[in-house]
């Protein structure tokens, strides 16, 4: 099921505008407690989130 922006923002307690940045904008430079708390709020893993690239 898809969730929207607003949605996983009232859910994660962060701005929808942090939200919407981390969905667009592919070098987003967010803090781990961001990443903290939609891994909590998703109920998911880190590594579910992140992939290791070189660039």
């Amino acid at each position: 099921m898809a969730m929207s922006y607003a949605e996983l923002a009232e859910r994660t307690g962060l701005a929808r505008a942090t939200i919407e940045a981390l969905g667009s904008r592919p070098h987003y430079n967010t803090t781990l407690a961001t990443i903290d708390k939609l891994c909590e709020s998703l109920g998911c893993e880190l590594s579910d989130l992140l992939e290791y690239s070189e660039n």
